[in-house]
């Protein structure tokens, strides 16, 4: 990105020196030199802020639950514990939130898997939460199902520095084990763009 982002810058400079030499044979272009001298400068600082932004460390996190989670309380948070990814260390694996450390528009995904159960029904649905307000559900609701069952949700959302994610399960029935280890249960995020 850096390099394109230099090329474009060199080849502007090119641009504006030719124009202003083929500009300067003509001696009622002076407002034309200052337009493109103004223009010229606009586009050097957007190129710089781009260049700036580039050269900025990504913000991202995948994390995954380690240990099955039993029967699992409604109206309790999700940890997932084991951090594979934390670019920005924005997540916090102790309290399962993700702490917006700059404003912008972000992508979060919620995978959920759980092994067979042949003998109950259960249901289970947990939400990502923003600032305690639900933005999406993943929902496992199953009659006695006899192998895996495995459900994602993803949302995009706009956030302002401060704001906090989380998971919460907010409904619980029967008897339902949440699967841990080996990525069957995943929570990640990333920052799309930043907004200014």
């Amino acid at each position: 990105m850096i390099l394109k982002i230099n090329l474009n810058l060199t080849i502007l400079s090119t641009l504006l020196a030719l124009s202003a030499g083929i500009l300067l044979q003509n001696e009622d272009c002076s407002h034309c030199i200052a337009s493109l001298q103004e223009q010229f400068s606009f586009l050097q600082q957007r190129l710089e802020t781009l260049e700036k932004d580039a050269n900025q460390q990504p913000i991202a996190f995948n994390a995954e639950l380690s240990l099955d989670l039993v029967n699992p309380v409604q109206g309790s948070s999700i940890l997932f514990d084991a951090v594979r990814f934390n670019s920005g260390n924005a997540y916090n694996n102790k309290s399962g939130t993700f702490f917006c450390p700059v404003s912008g528009v972000y992508y979060f995904s919620l995978e959920l898997s759980s092994n067979g159960h042949r003998n109950s029904s259960h249901s289970l649905h947990a939400k990502i939460l923003k600032n305690g307000s639900p933005i999406s559900i993943t929902v496992l609701d199953s009659n006695s199902h006899p192998s895996w069952l495995r459900r994602t949700s993803s949302v995009t959302t706009e956030l302002t520095q401060g704001d906090i994610i989380s998971v919460l399960i907010n409904y619980v029935v029967g008897d339902i084990t949440i699967s841990g280890g080996s990525a069957l249960s995943t929570f990640s995020g990333f920052l799309v763009q930043r907004i200014k």
